[in-house]
């Protein structure tokens, strides 16, 4: 039997100088039954361009030109048009090794799973090892946020069945895979947790991802959040719930700290931040995995975000950050 169709969605903005490396990596795949569909989102630079070329050189390449959107909204539009009977999500920054879609299959195979997911490699300075410890294991959609604070949509294969009816939330600019990944948890299917190193996150070469910079709009992922954890509260889902009430926290403290950096700073969100911490005060103090310097920030704000900034800004000019 031949082996079956896996989509590959590929959303692209303003990567000029790394996509090659990226579709080189998924060209050269050892599982060659491949849909490649790459969605220049719109793109500044060259990326057009370079999706052009290697569509002419590879019949498996299928491309969306269309109008910048945002990275939720071009995965849809690759969703939309998907044919394969597994989907792949790989951003256009990282890159893959070449047989980690065969390896991936092979251990949805192995226990008849909704879902595979191998683990991260080291990359401009991100290591996630977590999941590096563990054997292979067959675990509920739930138990992920196990392994992953922030568990991402790119180090996995997809059953198209099991995710034929979500989409991307474009709402927020910040956390959509964490959502994306919640709406699976709801369904009692299990994954399959490889422990073999496939895929290159690359989470330092881009000095603008959102990841890095503050935008209103973040704000949203706590309110939808807030929304899963209640959910999860509701339906006795206290893995996500313990983990992902400690995660907003987290953002909460960054996002801060981000907004004192920028020349004005935005009032409203400092308010929607400062209130959300101090409405989770206890749980805020407990959460181990906020930097002692950045907690400190925070409550400090929460009673004069001006005096906090002033501190902060001064430290850092000190310190020769400027």
């Amino acid at each position: 039997m031949s082996s079956p169709l896996i989509s590959i969605i590929v959303p692209i903005y303003n990567v000029e100088k790394y996509l090659s490396q990226c579709l080189d990596s998924i060209v050269a795949q050892t599982y060659q039954n491949l849909e490649i569909i790459l969605v220049d989102d719109g793109s500044p630079d060259n990326c057009g361009k370079i999706c052009d070329e290697y569509a002419a050189k590879d019949s498996r390449i299928k491309i969306i030109h269309q109008v910048n959107a945002g990275l939720s909204a071009a995965r849809n539009a690759g969703l939309e048009i998907a044919m394969g009977e597994y989907i792949g999500f790989v951003d256009s920054d990282d890159y893959i090794e070449s047989d980690m879609y065969e390896y991936l299959y092979g251990l949805i195979k192995r226990d008849n799973a909704a879902m595979a997911m191998c683990a991260i490699c080291q990359d401009e300075g991100f290591v996630d090892d977590r999941q590096c410890k563990f054997p292979y294991l067959l675990i509920p959609t739930l138990e992920i946020f196990q392994f992953s604070n922030w568990p991402p949509v790119w180090n996995k294969l997809y059953r198209r069945d099991f995710i034929s009816t979500l989409r991307f939330n474009t709402t927020v600019s910040n956390g959509e895979d964490g959502l994306f990944i919640f709406e699976l948890s709801k369904s009692n299917v299990s994954i399959a947790l490889g422990n073999q190193a496939k895929y290159h996150y690359c989470c330092n070469r881009n000095p603008t991802s959102l990841t890095k910079t503050f935008q209103r709009s973040h704000l949203n992922r706590i309110v939808l959040e807030e929304q899963c954890l209640e959910y999860a509260k509701q339906h006795n889902l206290m893995i996500y719930y313990k983990v992902r009430s400690r995660v907003l926290l987290v953002n909460a403290a960054k996002w801060l700290h981000q907004i004192a950096l920028s020349d004005v700073p935005d009032q409203y969100s400092i308010k929607f931040l400062t209130k959300y911490i101090k409405q989770h005060f206890m749980c805020f103090l407990l959460t181990n995995t906020i930097h002692k310097k950045a907690k400190l920030f925070a409550l400090v704000a929460c009673v004069n975000f001006n005096l906090a900034r002033k501190i902060y800004l001064s430290l850092r000019k000190l310190r020769g950050r400027e």
